[in-house]
């Protein structure tokens, strides 16, 4: 995933003070907040050990307004199971299914426990108020993301959200994209717009994903 020009359309004029960057992979979009948004304390989470030590090399000059935290997100603070991945962009929460839609043959290389945080749990301990960018890119995870976001979510404490979303299968019991949006949609979260779209690899009729961002109603 990376920095759309929407993001800075919609935050432009904003006091930006506070982006959380779920699944960092190298840092690249991490490094383009912190370039982007100046005033900004950036939290980057990343569970997958490889991608997070390559984090931390691609954001060591951040160091004074980025905080990398080697760390799931999901519905609840518990001790979880990832799976590695043999694309180190594709590690998730959830199991492998059906990936005929994949852009590439990928499976499990491994599990590994890791340590899962929600974002009401996170936001509390760290006396953290509102978030005006989350992005996330947790491979099919997203839903169990915004389940750990109720509450700031039911306080509109969220201005902006980014995420991936899923129109083919690919993970076991993975959410789709309108499964996303109905959620949201509870808390009244808006739709603004689909970008970066990827279609199948052998038929431009059928869209696999794409990135999506959803706006908080004080931000229409």
């Amino acid at each position: 995933m990376r920095l759309a020009d929407a993001q800075l359309e919609l935050l432009r004029g904003e006091n930006v003070r506070t982006i959380f960057d779920i699944g960092t992979q190298h840092g690249d979009t991490t490094l383009a907040f912190y370039n982007n948004f100046p005033d900004a304390r950036i939290f980057g989470f990343e569970a997958e050990p490889t991608n997070f030590e390559s984090s931390k090399r691609a954001l060591a000059r951040c160091s004074d307004r980025v905080d990398l935290i080697p760390n799931a997100v999901g519905q609840e603070d518990a001790i979880v199971q990832f799976n590695v991945a043999t694309h180190d962009g594709a590690g998730s929460l959830l199991s492998f299914d059906d990936t005929r839609f994949a852009e590439g043959p990928v499976e499990t290389l491994r599990m590994i426990d890791v340590q899962q945080a929600s974002l009401d749990s996170f936001c509390e301990t760290r006396n953290i108020d509102k978030i005006d960018l989350c992005q996330m890119d947790v491979q099919g995870a997203e839903l169990l993301v915004l389940q750990g976001a109720a509450t700031l979510l039911s306080e509109k404490r969220i201005k902006l959200l980014s995420c991936e979303v899923l129109f083919t299968p690919v993970y076991s019991q993975q959410p789709y994209f309108w499964d996303v949006c109905s959620y949201l949609n509870e808390f009244g979260y808006g739709l603004y717009d689909l970008y970066e779209k990827i279609y199948h690899r052998k038929s431009e009729n059928i869209l696999c994903w794409a990135d999506a961002i959803f706006v908080c109603p004080e931000l229409e």
